[in-house]
C-alpha cells in the first residue's frame, strides 16, 4: 500500500469524530469515509484501478469523495474546471483518455455531442438539485452508456457496502494519484502527472511547516482544478485532522463575510493569493482586528509574485504573519517557503527551499554562486513524474532528478531565494498559468484573424498580465469586442488577454520572425495613446457609458448585451476573476477605493454605476 493511501485511511480511523469540511453542508471524517468507502468499493467492481477517472463538478463533496476513493482504489483523477468552455473540455477529455466521468449533469449534456465521451464507458452525473435531504451524502444519476454501467445514486452505494469501511488496492508509491493540466486549449496538452509519493511528501512538509495538527482549521476557497485549492487545501486538512472551511466560491462582495467567518470558524490558517489581500488592505478600519483572535497563526499566500509593499502593509495594518511561497503544478504545489520560522523569513523573498533542493544555473548548466542570476532548478520527492503521454516536453524539464522550473532567480549570501524572471514561455496572473501558444492558437481559429502573439507587461495587482496583438483579414476585420467574444467560446475567461490590439502587421527581423521588443514597445505606445483618449472622453462622457465599456471589455461581450440588471446569473463570463477585475478597474478608472458596504453592494453591474455616481458626484 502507498504510503499516501495509508494516511488516508490513518486519518479516517483517528479523526473520525472531528469536523472535516465546513461548507454547503458540514462533513464529519467519519461521514466522509463512509462515502468514500461506498463509492470505493464501485469503482473496484468497476475496475477502474490503473485507469484515468475525470472529475469535473462544482460540487465539493462529489469531487473530493470520488477523488479520495479514487486514491484508494488505484485510479488516477483527472480534475478539469468545471466551468471551461464545452470547446476547452472536449480537448482535454479526448487528451485524458479516460474510462470514467463524474461530473455535473449539465457538463455532460453539454458535451454529449462532441464525441469527446465517446470512449469514456463509465459516467456518473452529479445532480445538485436531486441532493437529498438526508446528510449521509449526494445522488448520482445517469443512463447506462454503451458498454459501460452506472450506480442508482451515491445513496444506494452507501446502503449497499454499509458494512465496508473504506479500503485501499496496493498500489505503489509510485503509482499515478492524479494529473492537472496546466495547457492544452488548442496546443499539445501538457498534464502534469504526480505520484503518490510526490503528494505525500508534499503534505508532511506543508504539515510540518505550517504545524497543522486536528487543533488547526484551514480556510481555502481557490478552485480545485488548481493544485493550491487541492493539495494546500483539501488533501492538507485530510492528511493532518484539520477542519476544512469552504463555505463558498470567492467573489468581492464576499470578502466581508469571509473576514468574519475567519472569527466565526476560529481559523487558524488563511490560504489566499495576493490579489485577494489587495482588497483585504482595502477594507476599512472596523476590520483591522479581523484576525486578532487567539487560534489565528498566519496567512499563507500562494500562486503569484507577491509584492513586498503589499505584504508589509498588510501584516502592519492586520498585525500578521504572511508566509510567501513558491512553487509550481509540476512540484505538487511549494518547494521554497518564506517563513513561519524567523530563520526562514525575509521580507521580498520566496524563502528557502525545505525538504527539498534548489540551484541556480548558467544556459550551460554550470551551477552559479549566491547574488547571480541564473534558472532555477529543483529536485526532491514532490516533483512530477512527468507530462502525460508527453515524453518530449518531458525532456525539456526534468534532467536527473533535477526539474527545470523556467524562472531566473537568485540567492543572497543568507540563503535566500528571489524571482527576478522568467525563462520559459510562460505567463503568471493571478496564480493562473497562461501560455502564449495556446493563447495565439485560439485567436488563430477566431475567423478573420490571420496572426496573433501574445506576451506579458507587469501588472501591479496580478504581477503580469496577458495581452495579444492580432492581424486580421482586410476583407472580414473582427473587432476587438467580436475577437473576445470568440475567444471565449473556444477557451476559459482566465486565458483570455487582458488587452487586444490590432494591427496591420507584425515587425519582423530579416528571416521573418517576430521582433518582440518592437511589438511590445509599439503595444505600449499605442495602449498609452488609448488610454489617454479614454480619460479625456471619461471627462466628457456618461458614467453608465464608461462602466459598460469597462464591464464589456473584462468580460469579453458587446455593451449592447449589457445593462444594469446584468449580474453573474445572467452573464457567462461573469467569475469571482472577472468580478476582482472590474472592481479594481472601477477604482482605478474612478480614482477611488470601494469601501467594505460597497463591495457588499456591488453584486449587479448598476450596483456599480450607483456607487459610481454617488462617489463622484460627492
Amino acid at each position: 500500500m502507498s504510503k499516501l493511501n495509508a494516511a488516508i485511511l490513518g486519518s479516517f480511523s483517528a479523526f473520525k469524530r472531528r469536523k472535516y469540511l465546513i461548507g454547503a453542508t458540514e462533513l464529519s471524517y467519519a461521514d466522509l469515509a463512509a462515502e468514500v468507502g461506498a463509492l470505493g468499493m464501485f469503482l473496484e467492481e468497476s475496475d477502474l484501478r490503473g485507469e484515468r477517472l475525470l472529475l469535473i463538478t462544482a460540487d465539493n463533496r462529489a469531487l473530493l469523495t470520488a477523488f479520495y476513493a479514487s486514491l484508494l482504489k488505484g485510479a488516477t483523477s483527472v480534475i478539469l474546471d468545471p466551468k471551461a468552455p464545452v470547446a476547452e473540455l472536449s480537448t482535454l477529455i479526448t487528451a485524458a483518455d479516460a474510462r470514467g466521468i463524474v461530473a455535473d449533469r449539465s457538463i455532460l449534456d453539454a458535451l454529449q455531442d462532441t464525441g469527446a465521451l465517446k470512449n469514456v464507458a463509465i459516467r456518473l452525473p452529479v445532480s445538485e438539485a436531486a441532493r437529498p435531504a438526508k446528510k449521509s451524502g449526494f445522488r448520482i444519476f445517469g443512463n447506462k452508456p454503451a458498454g459501460g454501467h452506472i450506480a442508482d445514486d451515491l445513496t444506494t452505494v452507501i446502503a449497499s457496502h454499509a458494512k465496508q469501511p473504506p479500503t485501499a488496492v496496493d498500489v505503489e508509491d509510485e503509482a499515478i494519484a492524479y494529473i492537472l493540466f496546466t495547457s492544452g486549449t488548442t496546443s499539445n496538452p501538457k498534464g502534469v502527472m504526480i505520484s503518490h509519493r510526490a503528494l505525500h511528501a508534499q503534505i508532511q512538509t506543508f504539515i510540518n511547516n505550517y504545524r497543522l495538527s486536528s487543533d488547526t482549521t484551514v480556510m481555502n476557497l481557490l478552485p480545485f482544478h488548481h493544485t493550491d485549492g487541492l493539495t494546500q487545501g483539501a488533501v492538507m486538512c485530510l492528511l493532518s485532522g484539520s477542519t476544512f472551511v469552504r463555505p463558498y466560491a470567492f467573489t468581492p462582495d464576499m470578502l466581508p463575510q469571509m473576514m468574519d467567518d475567519l472569527y466565526k470558524h476560529s481559523v487558524s490558517h488563511l490560504v489566499t493569493v495576493p490579489s485577494v489581500l489587495a482588497l483585504t488592505k482595502s477594507l476599512d478600519s472596523g476590520y483591522a482586528e479581523s484576525f486578532d483572535y487567539p487560534e489565528f497563526k498566519f496567512i499563507i499566500s500562494t500562486a503569484a509574485y507577491l509584492d513586498p509593499r503589499l505584504w508589509q502593509a498588510c501584516e502592519e495594518r492586520f498585525g500578521i504573519q504572511i508566509v510567501n511561497v513558491y512553487g509550481l503544478t509540476e512540484t505538487v504545489c511549494e518547494t521554497m517557503y518564506c517563513g513561519p520560522g524567523a530563520k526562514e523569513r525575509r521580507l521580498g523573498s520566496v524563502g528557502k527551499p525545505i525538504d527539498s533542493l534548489a540551484k541556480i544555473v548558467d544556459d550551460n548548466g554550470t551551477e552559479l554562486g549566491d547574488e547571480l542570476d541564473g534558472e532555477l532548478l529543483v529536485a526532491g520527492d514532490h516533483i512530477m513524474s512527468g507530462y502525460f503521454n508527453n515524453p518530449d516536453a518531458t525532456a525539456e524539464v526534468l534532467d536527473d532528478g533535477w526539474f527545470r522550473t523556467g524562472d531566473i532567480a537568485k540567492r543572497d549570501t543568507d540563503g535566500f531565494y528571489y524571482i527576478v524572471g522568467r525563462k520559459k514561455d510562460l505567463i503568471i496572473t493571478g496564480g493562473m498559468n497562461i501560455y502564449p501558444e495556446d493563447v495565439n492558437g485560439v485567436l488563430r481559429s477566431i475567423p478573420g484573424v490571420l496572426d496573433a502573439v501574445t506576451f506579458a507587461l507587469p501588472d501591479p495587482m496580478w504581477g503580469e498580465r496577458a495581452v495579444s496583438c492580432v492581424t486580421c483579414d482586410s476583407s472580414v476585420d473582427p473587432s476587438v469586442e467580436t475577437i473576445t467574444s470568440e475567444f471565449l467560446t473556444r477557451a476559459s475567461r482566465q486565458k483570455l488577454p487582458r488587452e487586444i490590439l490590432k494591427l496591420d502587421d507584425f515587425p519582423r527581423g530579416p528571416a521573418g520572425k517576430v521582433v518582440m521588443s518592437e511589438i511590445k514597445a509599439l503595444f505600449i505606445r499605442q495602449l498609452s495613446q488609448q488610454e489617454a483618449q479614454k480619460e479625456q472622453t471619461a471627462d466628457e462622457g456618461d458614467v453608465e457609458a464608461r462602466i459598460y465599456s469597462i464591464a464589456a471589455g473584462i468580460l469579453g461581450c458587446e455593451t449592447q448585451a449589457l445593462s444594469n440588471e446584468s449580474e453573474a446569473e445572467t452573464i457567462a463570463n461573469w467569475t469571482s476573476l472577472s468580478h476582482v477585475e472590474m472592481t479594481l478597474e472601477l477604482e482605478k478608472a474612478f480614482g477611488f477605493k470601494f469601501t467594505p458596504r460597497e463591495i457588499m453592494k456591488f453584486r449587479r453591474l448598476g450596483d456599480a454605476v450607483d456607487i459610481v455616481r454617488k462617489r463622484t458626484a460627492a
